[in-house]
């Protein structure tokens, strides 16, 4: 019980009363919203990517919101961990420490990562095997506690990793439900203040399962075939769930010189977002083999702004609309030698920037039942 320090109580002001709780939790943890905003992002980190980073934040081209927590749900191959590098790397150049902690041995290659991060940032990256989540969590407690560092951390996989009774324990699973649920959810509720205090940011991976006994209607839609693991609270605490689903059509596969297959297309669909873009949906697509694996950020602007019916096709003729009214005829098949002129492409963007950022219409957003899609 708090001690009463005066036998009169007395009235306080606003400033009264914020200095009051401060002094009483020995802590700065009352604001004035006037003049302090803790509930406010103060920063992102971007994936690279201008699409993606276009969608996250109504308004604003952004990336991970910094002091928060965000997920990347996917299926295996789609790109999420390629994705996390990307986030790393801008970190890296931004001079915040990324720790990365990885569950799956072998699930990201070293030559993998030199070619995305390229030999000058390895340095500053920092890879942690683990073995069950709660090491994880109390690593990032103690890093947050001890050390003055801005951080990001990416957990890699929170479908792949045991609580520590299930790595303990024996191989009776029926002895171990809910038990990595609730391992996730009480580590979860320890960081999350913390990571907001610091302005650190954490970045959740996560494997979908597949749908058990979904119903026809589930199996018609690519992105209700499948459960996230993880439980409720999970996705509570995420300011941020992307789905990145394989297109689903026999056709996905980026093709190479001699028609193999270096990587896929696929479509990132916002579950959640608290920044105003929740049942958005874009294509995405990388390569993942070569000297160079990467984004293909570009090449599907046409096919992004296509959807939002900026480019339009009639017949042998397709035409792509402008903000100012005028248009333009252009073949979909040489999109990448139109962006060479260096007029068309500021065009390009700055039509990217009025169908997804200053002028977004939700007309066509498909709003997921992400409680139907959560395994618990």
């Amino acid at each position: 019980m708090a001690k009463r320090e005066d036998k009169e109580s007395k009235f306080l002001d606003a400033k009264g009363v914020k200095d009051l709780i401060n002094k009483s939790t020995g802590m700065k943890n009352a604001y004035n919203l006037l003049m302090d905003d803790p509930t406010s992002v103060k920063g992102w980190i971007k994936s690279g990517n201008k699409l993606l980073d276009s969608n996250i934040c109504e308004g604003k081209i952004v990336g991970l919101p910094k002091g928060r927590i965000s997920m990347y749900v996917a299926e295996s191959g789609v790109g999420k961990s390629f994705i996390a590098i990307e986030h790393c790397k801008q970190a890296i150049d931004e001079g915040i420490h990324p720790v990365y902690f990885c569950s799956e041995p072998g699930g990201i290659e070293y030559d993998f990562l030199i070619k995305v991060l390229g030999p000058e940032r390895m340095e500053q990256f920092t890879y942690v095997e683990i073995t069950y989540m709660e090491e994880m969590f109390e690593t990032i407690d103690s890093l947050l506690a001890n050390t003055t560092n801005e951080y990001l951390f990416v957990w890699d996989s929170l479908a792949a990793t045991p609580s520590r009774m299930e790595a303990e324990g024996g191989f009776d699973a029926s002895s171990f439900f809910a038990v990595a649920a609730k391992a996730a959810s009480l580590g979860l509720k320890k960081i999350m203040i913390p990571l907001s205090r610091r302005n650190c940011t954490f970045l959740i991976l996560n494997q979908v399962r597949e749908n058990i006994g979904a119903t026809k209607y589930e199996l018609m839609s690519n992105a209700t075939k499948f459960k996230i693991p993880g439980g409720k609270f999970v996705v509570f605490c995420c300011s941020l769930v992307i789905l990145l689903l394989a297109k689903p059509t026999k056709s996905n596969a980026v093709l190479g010189a001699n028609q193999e297959k270096i990587g896929k297309h696929g479509e990132a669909y916002f579950l959640k977002s608290r920044f105003r873009t929740e049942g958005r949906s874009i294509p995405i697509a990388f390569t993942w083999s070569g000297d160079t694996p990467h984004f293909h950020d570009e090449e599907l602007w046409a096919e992004a702004l296509k959807e939002r019916g900026f480019i339009k096709s009639s017949g042998p003729s397709t035409k792509i609309f402008f903000k100012d009214g005028s248009e333009q005829k252009i073949k979909l098949d040489d999109w990448m030698e139109h962006l060479k002129d260096k007029t068309f492409k500021k065009r390009v963007e700055d039509l990217l920037d009025e169908a997804f950022i200053y002028n977004y219409k939700a007309d066509d957003d498909i709003i997921l039942p992400i409680d139907g899609l959560i395994e618990e």
